[in-house]
């Protein structure tokens, strides 16, 4: 629920609340085309007359705001899609897969070297370490990035974070950076909330990066309005794209050996009882969702986390077999949003969290 304060304004809207302090400010607009990008918005791609109104009116671009505070600089930002889409896959399956794909960010990321992440561990859906190289101002920098990605069918939502090791972090030994490459000074960290409804979806996301020293004011400008929304442009694109029958992703898409996009499909087939359980109400950049949105019903998967992230140590000492029936009954407890299997690698246990 703290993450989702953070990326959704913790009910204040995107250009308010969350932890860090400082004003917002509307750092750049960054307009979306559907046409262009062949996705259809009209009466047939999105049933509902009131959902189509609220897309067409408050879905039609993306606004960035950022606030800088000493070393850190926030940014934050929102956007409204259809859900449905010609491929037969919600739209939420074009975020999961730029992401999950990691030997495809070059076709979306303007600044990441080669082909994309180095998967440091084995690939699992919901929990990955990876190490990005990316060009800035002529240099090539590392960066270690820990995923863990949340689905959540009863509420439709997923949620992803991905937190950025800093340069004095132990983990560096036991993954040293590239040849060539140099440590980024400083750490970056992403949250994604995305909420999957019947007939349009609704993304909140917010990165924070933590600087060595002070931003000067030609670096917060590059970032704000050059990359940032270049890599909006991109994303955009490259998500329609995955979403096209033959597109670069499709082929793995179709293959999903990890499950992932069976979980996407799922949040689109639970969407409408979690609609009726919200009292019908549409989500949009000017009206998002409070944190409590991400509990669903009876807990779920944060609850999960919870119960066992604070044993962690006494809890990986259980056999495994014992261990999946106490996690069995965690689940049968909780709600059904909680997938042992997918989510815990027996053989490999989450990373601790820094």
């Amino acid at each position: 629920e703290a993450v989702a304060e953070e990326v959704l304004g913790g009910g204040k809207g995107i250009a308010e609340g969350g932890a860090g302090g400082g004003e917002w400010k509307l750092g750049a607009e960054v307009k979306l085309d559907y046409k262009s990008l062949d996705i259809p918005v009209d009466e047939h791609s999105v049933q509902d007359a009131e959902a189509l109104r609220v897309l067409m009116s408050d879905g039609t671009s993306v606004k960035v705001y950022y606030r800088l505070n000493g070393r850190r600089l926030d940014i934050r930002m929102s956007t409204m899609l259809p859900t449905k889409t010609p491929s037969g896959f919600p739209s939420v399956t074009g975020l999961a897969a730029m992401y999950h794909e990691t030997s495809l960010w070059e076709t979306w990321h303007p600044t990441v070297v080669g082909k994309g992440p180095t998967e440091l561990q084995k690939r699992r859906p919901c929990h990955n370490l990876w190490h990005i190289v990316t060009k800035l101002f002529l240099h090539k920098y590392a960066e270690m990035l820990e995923e863990r990605v949340y689905y959540m069918p009863s509420c439709g939502v997923y949620m992803m974070t991905m937190d950025g090791k800093a340069a004095d972090s132990e983990m560096w030994a036991q993954h040293p950076p590239q040849s060539g490459t140099k440590i980024l000074p400083g750490s970056n960290h992403t949250k994604f909330v995305h909420i999957t409804q019947e007939h349009t979806s609704v993304l909140g996301l917010m990165t924070t990066t933590v600087a060595a020293q002070a931003l000067p004011e030609f670096i917060v400008k590059f970032i704000v309005s050059w990359m940032i929304p270049e890599v909006i442009r991109r994303m955009v694109r490259a998500g329609a794209e995955t979403l096209k029958s033959g597109g670069p992703h499709w082929q793995a898409m179709q293959a999903d050996e990890e499950g992932v996009y069976a979980r996407c499909k799922e949040l689109q087939t639970r969407a409408p009882e979690a609609d009726k359980a919200r009292g019908g109400t549409i989500f949009a950049p000017s009206k998002m969702p409070t944190p409590d949105v991400v509990k669903g019903r009876g807990g779920n998967l944060l609850v999960f986390e919870q119960a066992f992230g604070a044993n962690a140590v006494s809890w990986l000492q259980v056999d495994p077999g014992e261990r999946l029936l106490e996690a069995s009954a965690q689940a049968a407890a909780s709600g059904d949003d909680v997938d042992v299997a997918a989510c815990w690698d027996e053989a490999e246990p989450p990373l601790p969290i820094e």
